[in-house]
């Protein structure tokens, strides 16, 4: 078997390992497609190594004009690298500036989540898979079957990956539209940083001659491609780790992440052995659980037709939080926690006493939270100017969307819709106005029977003083469930 077939075949198998470990191994999936862990970190790490390879082979080219592809593709992939981790900002744990904030739907120091410069998801995704099934393949191939094409190429300079890089891009192309997988586009920002970094480094030892014609040259320069994967994935673990030590950042995104996989992402395509398999992680891992894990557990086994497990794991919550409610009576989280549980036992009065206990308390909380902000000596006075803040905004906003998430845990859809129109009077950043948009979303496809992924702050508006949000309301110009997402 030649190199370049053991190249490609080396590909194939990580690429058909994605899908074995979305399957299989779920927590393993999540820490690469988690913000700011083992995935975003590895593709920052390929683009990184790409633009300074890039960067090296202009800087030490003889003919710059003639090698300027080289610093175009330096500056791309280092501005690429720095905006998937938001400019480090998180590592080094700076403010997003006032400015930026109000432009950026998600509140962060980068370019491609401004919403005047973003193309939608889908299309902008359709234009880059295309581009790179033309450049990773059909360039290639009319290099190696078209003299006029090899001519031109060669006229002005171009960096071409060879056919054997092919599958690498076009991995890219599969999974940033058309992956069946969750969040599949973050695995093809993974390929793309790959794809990239091999690139760099088939150029690097083609151009400076480490890797000549012969067969051991390029089993050579093959290790070099294969070390190059995985020199980012072992640098995306370490850094997730450094990071993850420092501010806590990997940890949390993880945890969120993991549990919204196991409660809502799994079971929402029936794919339940793998949200089981992370249940049984945080059985063992408890600091990543979000919420009662036995009662999440038992939902799903419910859900599966295990009812009898079921009402033994929530008879365990119960007990567990109600020993959490005599360590700290006024944890709001427990709470609500508690309200579900009776819920699911079928108590209605302990659901509603203890979901009216948990509003009270989140208020007590977090004006707790406002008077320790304003330090020693707050009086009524310096409450007063809180209230004018726009901390005090952000604090009923909130407090709105901390109701309307207990309302859709409790399947009362009607009335988490009044929660989050009510917290849309405060929602003053993009990011909290999406971020309601697809909550909103949520509620009135399960209210109504409609299959809706956001709606847009314009028809917020227009549902705000509606009542029966199903007949007062045209659901034809909602969005359509985004396919590739």
């Amino acid at each position: 078997m030649s190199a370049a077939a053991v190249i490609v075949a080396s590909q194939v198998v990580l690429i058909l390992l994605v899908p074995l470990i979305h399957f299989v191994y779920p927590v393993f999936y999540v820490r690469l497609v988690a913000e700011d862990n083992w995935g975003e970190f590895a593709t920052f790490a390929a683009f990184m190594l790409a633009g300074l390879l890039f960067a090296w082979l202009f800087l030490s080219s003889k003919n710059k004009l003639k090698d300027i592809w080289y610093a175009l593709l330096a500056i791309v992939t280092l501005f690429v690298a720095m905006e998937e981790i938001s400019w480090g900002q998180r590592i080094v744990d700076v403010s997003t500036p006032s400015f930026l904030r109000n432009m950026n739907y998600q509140g962060e120091i980068n370019f491609h989540n401004i919403e005047a410069l973003k193309l939608s998801g889908h299309s902008a995704y359709l234009l880059l898979s295309w581009s790179f099934v033309v450049y990773g393949l059909v360039l290639p191939l009319l290099v190696r079957y078209s003299s006029r094409v090899a001519v031109l190429v060669h006229k002005f300079n171009l960096p071409l990956p060879s056919l054997a890089l092919s599958p690498l891009f076009l991995a890219t192309a599969y999974f940033l539209v058309y992956s069946p997988l969750i969040k599949g586009t973050e695995i093809g920002e993974l390929f793309f940083g790959f794809s990239f970094a091999c690139l760099a480094v088939e150029q690097t030892l083609g151009k400076r001659r480490y890797v000549g014609s012969t067969s051991r040259d390029q089993w050579l320069g093959g290790g070099f491609v294969s070390a190059t994967i995985i020199a980012s994935l072992l640098c995306g673990v370490l850094l997730t780790s450094i990071f993850s030590g420092a501010a806590g950042y990997s940890d949390r995104n993880f945890a969120r992440e993991l549990n919204r996989f196991a409660i809502e992402l799994y079971p929402a395509r029936q794919y339940y052995p793998p949200a089981f398999t992370i249940f049984s992680y945080l059985e063992r891992h408890p600091e990543f659980s979000i919420g009662n894990v036995y009662f999440n557990k038992g939902q799903l086994l419910e859900k599966t037709g295990n009812e009898q497990q079921a009402r033994a794991l929530f008879h365990r919550a119960l007990d567990e939080e109600t020993a959490s409610i005599a360590r700290d009576g006024n944890n709001p989280e427990s709470l609500r926690s508690l309200s579900f549980i009776h819920a699911a036992l079928g108590n209605t009065a302990g659901r509603d006493d203890h979901l009216k206990k948990s509003f009270d308390s989140y208020d007590v909380r977090m004006i707790e939270k406002a008077v320790h902000k304003q330090g020693p000596g707050t009086d009524e006075a310096q409450y007063s100017v809180w209230q004018e803040r726009t901390y005090h905004k952000r604090w009923l906003y909130y407090r709105h969307m901390f109701q309307a998430e207990s309302y859709v845990k409790l399947a009362e859809f009607d009335r988490a819709i009044e929660q989050y129109l009510a917290a849309s009077r405060f929602a003053i950043t993009p990011t909290f106005q999406r971020n309601l948009g697809y909550r909103i979303a949520y509620s009135v496809s399960n209210l109504c029977g409609v299959s809706i992924h956001r709606v847009s702050w314009e028809q917020i508006d227009n549902l705000k003083g509606d009542r029966s949000i199903c007949d007062q309301i045209d659901l034809s110009p909602f969005n359509p469930v985004s396919s590739g997402r």
